[in-house]
């Protein structure tokens, strides 16, 4: 028997197995031809067949003229009257794929996941080769929060349709949304690597890119899309959004102010250049970028939020009866957190307590509510970080540290003084401050996997955590011989900093228990992380937790880390600023006193206020509320 007469019974086997319905061997004996002869067109278009539905026998011309009807309602917006043809005609041909992917369809395009969950499911058990029917399924499971399930299906398309670039992107958008960023990247790589000129691959890649720090690869992804449309609007938005996260703040603006030009209209534009203006201490302008993205889009609430933030009010402001307004017509739940934050602070502004706290007090129960905070997971992930140092601090490293500048670690809770602290040591000569970088979160991990895995901690272990921290700080505009990293989670991770970063100095913030969670509570996060921020009692109980670790340090590596207190600070600025510079092994600088006149660029909640020369008075602000603060001060005041 020749070897083409082999393949011909092999492919007519494949094809029999597929007239009776078995779809996944047929699957297999065509893909183990390709694998042999890779340019076999039968054994190609017999595989792109298997993954289209099913097609309809000569005795379904009516089921045919149905769905045809299907898709015209559907392609004209009106997926009611597509609906009233797709449910009887899926009752009457249960076993049709194309009837049953069609209601599955519909009912998507209605916005109904969970009504689509029942038809998708049906045509992939009958057709499970399907890749829209499989993809759609993979749709509906995401939209109704079942994120591994999705992931499932949308892996399975790429096993399907491996030379497919859209399959490998939405597999890796699905990806990033579960936070699997490296598995994520690794698709979208996949997908780059079958159409490098694919727009969607490349702008979710940068969005990828961005959130593992990757700031130049990911500009690099966002200047690309820019090229392939260059009179679109939102590929700019998109890159201004990741040089803003490099702190390219001028370059971002740029991007806006491009954007704008080529969208006069886009409000998102306006608002995230406000951003920008802001961070570098361009107020009036920031505010005024808020006003028009405001003046395009109404409610637009996270604009009239961020124009709350940079906004003193007074008894009667306009901007306060606006908001009232929208809150009082928004239904949408995050929109109308948003504007509780805003006018929690502008009553605040006013000393008007009790409508402030109101304001606040709904403003976090509704983010309580879209959050999954468990605190018996955190506060057994606090006891694991704590296990690897029962025995002692671990080993550190003790190569070359020449390799970049020495890290100074401010940690500790937000709203604690962080700010300020990174302006003071900023304003120095020999200073940089890096921000609010998580690349030590990165950079751990493969410390973490040699713990986890009863592995011992080897200098190369350490030399490696050290070489990924720096690649990542050095995606940032940073060249001074010392750089302030304020990731304030970092306290997580102070004994391991201490281990593979002998040579960097540890600062912890401490401020008035109270004053800190009154802060925090009062305060949007727009980034993750805070989960615990969002219930008095949760709130107090989780600085109880963080306080506990950080003695936790303190005793495991006594004078490693000096505690500054923001109280002192603030009333004797020069003394406590002295001790800091001396801890960190800088000499004195009068310019530490003056960091306000700086004009250096701040990404942070505090940036008004670090603006402004060291002040008084500010942890006394929650007793003007210790009357609504009674779970807060009760959780805090608890013994463990």
């Amino acid at each position: 028997m020749t070897a083409a007469h082999s393949i011909d019974r092999t492919l007519a086997k494949a094809r029999r197995l597929a007239d009776h319905g078995d779809y996944l061997a047929a699957h297999e004996i065509y893909g183990e031809v390709l694998a042999r002869y890779p340019t076999n067109a039968r054994a190609r278009d017999g595989l792109t067949a298997l993954t289209r539905p099913a097609p309809l026998g000569p005795g379904d011309k009516p089921v045919a003229r149905t769905l045809a009807e299907i898709r015209q309602h559907l392609a004209a917006g009106d997926p009611a009257a597509a609906l009233r043809l797709a449910e009887p005609l899926a009752r009457r041909h249960p076993g049709l794929v194309r009837t049953q992917y069609a209601l599955g369809c519909v009912h998507l395009a209605r916005g109904d996941a969970a009504a689509a969950l029942g038809p998708l499911t049906a045509a992939v058990k009958t057709q499970p080769t399907c890749t829209a029917a499989v993809a759609n399924l993979g749709t509906a499971l995401a939209q109704l929060g079942h994120r591994g399930e999705a992931i499932a299906c949308l892996t399975r398309v790429t096993a399907l349709e491996p030379c497919s670039p859209q399959a490998h992107t939405r597999l890796g958008i699905a990806l990033a949304e579960a936070l699997r960023l490296d598995e994520a990247h690794a698709a979208l790589d996949a997908a780059l690597a079958l159409d490098p000129y694919d727009a969607a691959a490349l702008a979710a890649r940068a969005r990828v890119r961005t959130r593992l720090g990757l700031y130049s690869a990911a500009v690099a992804d966002h200047e690309a899309v820019v090229a392939a449309d260059p009179i679109a609007a939102r590929p700019l938005i998109d890159l201004g959004n990741t040089l803003r996260e490099a702190r390219r703040y001028d370059a971002a603006v740029a991007a806006y102010e491009g954007a704008v030009a080529l969208d006069p209209r886009a409000e998102v534009a306006f608002n995230n250049m406000g951003i920008s203006l802001g961070d570098l201490g361009r107020t009036e302008e920031a505010e005024a970028a808020f006003r028009t993205a405001i003046a395009l889009a109404p409610r637009y609430t996270e604009a009239h939020a961020n124009l709350a933030t940079w906004t003193r009010y007074r008894e009667g402001h306009p901007h306060v009866a606006e908001m009232e307004a929208l809150l009082a017509a928004e239904t949408d739940a995050a929109c109308r957190m948003q504007l509780g934050f805003a006018l929690g602070k502008a009553y605040d502004d006013i000393g008007d307590v009790d409508r402030a706290f109101a304001h606040l007090a709904a403003a976090n129960a509704a983010r309580r509510t879209a959050v999954a905070y468990d605190e018996g997971l955190v506060a057994r992930r606090f006891a694991a970080l704590r296990a690897p140092f029962e025995a002692g601090p671990l080993p550190a490293y003790v190569g070359p540290t020449d390799d970049g500048p020495v890290p100074i670690f401010v940690i500790g809770l937000p709203r604690s003084g962080s700010s300020l602290t990174e302006q003071i040591l900023s304003a120095h000569s020999r200073v940089d401050g890096a921000g609010e970088t998580n690349a030590f979160d990165r950079a751990v991990r493969p410390l973490l996997a040699a713990l986890q895995a009863g592995r011992p901690v080897t200098q190369d272990i350490l030399a490696d955590v050290r070489g990924r921290y720096r690649a990542l700080v050095a995606e940032l505009p940073v060249s001074a011989p010392v750089v302030v990293d304020k990731h304030l989670a970092n306290q997580r991770w102070a004994g391991f900093i201490a281990a593979a970063f002998p040579d960097a100095k540890i600062v912890a913030m401490a401020r008035d228990p109270v004053a800190t969670c009154w802060s925090i509570f009062k305060l949007y996060f727009a980034v993750e992380g805070n989960d615990y921020g969002y219930d008095l009692a949760e709130l107090g109980r989780y600085h109880r937790l963080a306080t506990s670790l950080q003695a936790f340090w303190d005793g495991l590596m006594p004078g490693r880390i000096l505690t500054l207190d923001y109280e002192t600070l603030t009333l004797q600025p020069e003394a406590t600023t002295r001790a800091l510079l001396a801890h960190c092994g800088l000499a004195f600088e009068p310019a530490c006193l003056d960091f306000h006149t700086s004009g250096r660029a701040v990404a942070t909640a505090s940036a008004g206020q670090v603006r402004r020369s060291i002040y008084t008075g500010s942890s006394e602000a929650w007793r003007r509320y210790e009357a609504h603060l009674g779970p807060l001060i009760a959780a805090l005041a608890a013994k463990d």
